[in-house]
């Protein structure tokens, strides 16, 4: 009888070390997977929150399959069965361990990455297309009509994000982000339609904007030398 209940109890305790090992895991991962879908900041205070919890669960689980190898043990299975049997729970605990700084640090590269695509929404060629961070400037070259292109970057030091580009040779030129820091992470679609006007879309808001007058002084200081910059 007491045999018989040992034998449970040696159950239930495995069964809460693979319990504890998949449940951190599984929603890691998926909290990781739908912020990189949404980029929904409330996500990453969840995802911190799983880590948190997560380790207690982890570490729980290591006591859970220790017990289970001493109750196994006492009833009469062999050391060489014990650590087979124990082998699945202890790899997927010993995963969260590896599985979750990495989804960290990767949650870091990601969140302090600044991407833009700009798609040209008018029914004209646009001859090309430059960005002006702080910095330097990006060139995303020619765009013809409903052609999209994408380049991703880091923010190297504080200032303004601005474009440049030339379109049937008028130059039109405009700010996306008045001030950025260094090391911010952004993502923004920038859509270019007719006369020189876009719209900035985020992922949750849209915004439309003009063209700045060309009369408007430049901001960087490499300006004059990029091809389509505003005249002096």
């Amino acid at each position: 009888m007491k045999t018989n209940t040992m034998d449970k109890v040696s159950r239930y305790l495995y069964i809460a070390a693979l319990i504890c090992g998949i449940a951190p895991l599984t929603a890691g991962t998926v909290i990781f997977l739908l912020w990189l879908y949404s980029s929904d900041i409330s996500l990453v205070t969840a995802g911190l929150k799983t880590v948190e919890v997560g380790t207690v669960v982890a570490v729980s689980g290591l006591i859970f399959l220790a017990i289970y190898a001493i109750i196994a043990y006492r009833c009469g299975m062999g050391p060489a069965a014990i650590a087979r049997k124990s082998a699945k729970p202890l790899a997927i605990i010993a995963s969260n361990f590896i599985v979750a700084p990495a989804l960290v640090m990767a949650g870091i590269v990601i969140a302090t990455g600044y991407v833009i695509t700009v798609e040209n929404r008018s029914d004209l060629p646009i001859e090309g297309f430059y960005l002006l961070v702080p910095g330097g400037a990006i060139e995303f070259g020619a765009l013809q009509p409903s052609e999209t292109r994408t380049e991703r970057f880091r923010i190297k030091k504080d200032g303004a994000i601005e474009y440049r580009y030339s379109q049937k040779g008028t130059c039109h030129a405009g700010v996306i982000e008045g001030y950025v820091t260094r090391m911010q992470g952004g993502k923004i679609t920038v859509a270019l339609g007719e006369k020189g006007r876009i719209d900035l879309f985020d992922g949750i808001t849209r915004e439309h904007r003009e063209p700045v007058p060309e009369n408007v002084p430049p901001q960087h200081e490499d300006e004059w030398t990029l091809p389509c910059m505003i005249p002096g």
